[in-house]
């Protein structure tokens, strides 16, 4: 989302500022990218924006599903409370 400046992310004040941050690339971005870390890590919604939330978990899903191989690789997508992310299964 930091990245590509997806529109919800770009609604918010915050998503604007870590945009611009993420722009300008080096210290700034990673700046931008650790914020936007601990926010979600820390359980510190800086971004206020359930549209935020909806938008990274689809992308996790669509992930998620991409990679998935039955029988070779499994991506397990899950929510947590605290953070959005997809646990993975190898077997060896």
């Amino acid at each position: 989302m930091l990245q590509t400046g997806a529109p919800e992310l770009l609604a918010t004040e915050t998503g604007k500022r870590w945009y611009g941050m993420f722009q300008e690339g080096g210290k700034a971005a990673f700046a931008a990218f650790r914020e936007a870390v601990n926010s979600v890590t820390r359980n510190v919604d800086m971004i206020k924006s359930g549209d935020v939330m909806r938008s990274y978990w689809e992308y996790n899903n669509l992930v998620a599903e991409e990679y998935n191989q039955p029988g070779k690789f499994t991506a397990l997508i899950g929510f947590d409370g605290a953070l959005c992310r997809a646990g993975i299964i190898f077997t060896g």
